[in-house]
């Protein structure tokens, strides 16, 4: 140090200037890589659209397949709630079948095939099929039952009541116009959630006794996919690589989101940091999205508010379901009104490359020296 100072002072004012500026050059050329690799963004960002209604004060989304096409339910004139499906800016009604009922639509395939449920004062009164402005009762019509996902074969699944000899709600699968019975895993009372292009089922069923175990469905047999050590766990949607989300519980007892991979379970709460709900969808880029959480594999656990811009006028948030494409569906309150969204991933900013950071020090210092010679001239 001593030596550097004793060589500063000793240098002509003229060459004290040109040895201060260039090593002011050489150090701001240094810090560029440092500068662009500190400051590249970590997080994901999105925009949000604002689904609207149907003409009345509420909507909500529910599925969303991978063309961007959105379905759900929202309010009509009258106080009424009615099925509908979204796409580019425009929500259209899915009909009542002359039923004076409320109606929701829980799945959509990539051929915008619509299944959902029609509702009778809150009690289950049938599942419904839509595809090309024709919606129909799936299965007989005296079969209490609701439908929630569809894929693109055409197969659908969702829970029924079951008449004698086996009595009980129950999970079911049909296709080709039959109604099957999936079973349980030994107590009465199952449900068939999500099923995915392989024609596999996630579900869950509540044995005697307990608070309910996921299992997956593959030819006809049902697997228990286990807990996180507690005592319950219920599986949600699976992906077309049998990864299977929803949520279970813990040895001391709290639930919490689960991402269960070929008999590996992952605990996303712990993941997080702070309390998750349940994991709602997972695609099949492995991310997966809870009510007020979005995971992913690279960035790992963020609130979906976070995904947005700040200062968004969008509160309350709860996810329902996304695509392949990342986007995202649910609900929120903007306007002091609740209202269906479609969250949309923003264009990703391109990663600064190591040959673009050498160009920027590079270009910086040729700029300096420039500099310098024109300085150079003039203090002489």
């Amino acid at each position: 140090d001593t030596f550097v100072i004793f060589l500063v002072e000793s240098l002509t004012m003229t060459t004290r200037r040109r040895f201060v500026l260039t090593t002011s050059l050489l150090a701001a050329a240094l810090a560029v890589p440092y500068a662009i690799a500190t400051s590249a963004p970590t997080s994901m960002r999105y925009s949000i659209t604002d689904l609207g209604t149907l003409g009345g004060f509420s909507s909500v989304a529910l599925d969303v397949n991978n063309n961007g096409q959105v379905v759900g339910s929202a309010d009509v004139p009258g106080g009424k709630r009615h099925a509908y499906r979204w796409e580019n800016g425009v929500m259209t009604d899915l009909g009542t079948m002359g039923i004076d009922t409320q109606f929701e639509a829980w799945g959509i395939n990539n051929l915008g095939q619509v299944v959902g449920i029609a509702t009778n004062t809150g009690d289950i009164a049938g599942a419904f099929f839509w595809e090309d402005g024709e919606m129909s009762i799936i299965g007989e019509a005296i079969m209490p039952k609701s439908a929630f996902a569809i894929n693109d074969a055409g197969q659908i699944v969702g829970t029924a009541i079951f008449p004698p000899p086996d009595v009980g709600q129950r999970a079911f699968l049909f296709e080709n116009d039959v109604l099957t019975d999936l079973g349980t895993l030994g107590g009465s009372v199952s449900i068939a959630w999500g099923i995915n292009a392989s024609g596999q089922i996630a579900g869950e069923s509540f044995t005697d006794g307990t608070p309910g175990g996921a299992f997956l469905w593959d030819k006809g047999v049902m697997t228990n996919l286990g807990t996180l050590g507690g005592a319950g766990s219920r599986a949600r949607r699976l992906n077309d690589a049998v990864q299977v989300v929803g949520k279970a519980s813990r040895a001391d007892g709290v639930w919490s989101p689960f991402l269960w991979d070929n008999g590996d379970f992952t605990d996303l709460g712990a993941l997080a940091g702070f309390g998750l709900t349940a994991a709602e969808d997972i695609n099949n880029q492995g991310q997966v999205v809870g009510s007020s959480w979005f995971y992913d594999p690279v960035e790992g656990v963020i609130r979906v508010g976070d995904l947005l811009p700040p200062g968004t006028p969008w509160s309350s948030l709860d996810a329902r379901a996304m695509n392949d494409s990342g986007q995202i569906v649910g609900s929120g309150t903007i306007d002091g009104l609740r209202h269906a969204f479609l969250m949309t991933p923003a264009a990703p900013i391109p990663a600064t490359s190591t040959w673009g950071i050498l160009i920027a020090a590079l270009a910086l210092l040729v700029s300096g020296s420039l500099l310098l010679r024109r300085l150079g001239m003039r203090w002489q």
